[in-house]
């Protein structure tokens, strides 16, 4: 049996995420979370657009992401807390107003909704 490396994920975030931290870093402190738990959903998504890149983001790829991307993920400085993710990833998607759309008929690049903010 052959034992797959674990990869590192790219440095640099996706553009369209990037220009979402900061919106997203205001939108978590509206909502009372400290200043600690603030930084670890921030990186989160940090690391969640390293992943997704140019790809649409649909809901269905939270989980996509925990499955694939985070099994063979070394990365340093990022949580491996899958309940911790996921909760991040939603603060991101209800912040974008993905929750206020049936979740099978998510579509949309990030850059559009953040153009609609």
């Amino acid at each position: 049996m052959v034992k797959q490396q674990k990869r590192r994920c790219g440095q640099v975030c996706a553009k369209s995420i990037r220009c979402l931290l900061e919106s997203y870093e205001e939108y978590l402190t509206s909502q009372g979370f400290s200043v600690r738990r603030l930084r670890r959903y921030v990186r989160t998504v940090e690391h969640f657009g390293t992943w997704i890149g140019r790809r649409k983001l649909r809901r269905s790829q939270i989980q996509e992401f925990l499955d694939e991307a985070l099994s063979d993920c070394r990365c340093p400085g990022v949580s491996h807390d899958r309940r911790m993710i996921r909760a991040a990833l939603n603060h991101l998607l209800k912040m974008l107003g993905f929750d206020e759309e049936p979740p099978a008929y998510l579509q949309g690049s990030l850059g559009q909704r953040a153009a609609a903010l």
